[in-house]
């Protein structure tokens, strides 16, 4: 009850280039510090197999984060 953990992969295809598509990976932990606040941890890769012109292939972003429930 105390410990989260979610994870998610995403394929988009592009329908009029079959060539042309992208790959999303998220994962997270979420930690209840008490009664209504938690610390969220995640990390996304998004992968574009092919990007435009001057741009990378994988973008990463972590973050972390003070969560307060209301509910």
């Amino acid at each position: 009850e105390g410990v989260a953990f979610n994870a998610a992969l995403e394929y988009l295809q592009a329908l009029t280039d079959s060539t042309t598509w992208r790959m999303n990976f998220d994962i997270g932990v979420t930690a209840k510090l008490v009664k209504k606040f938690s610390l969220a941890t995640t990390y996304s890769l998004k992968y574009d197999h092919d990007p435009l012109p001057g741009k990378e292939k994988i973008d990463h972003v972590t973050s972390i984060s003070l969560v307060y429930a209301f509910f």
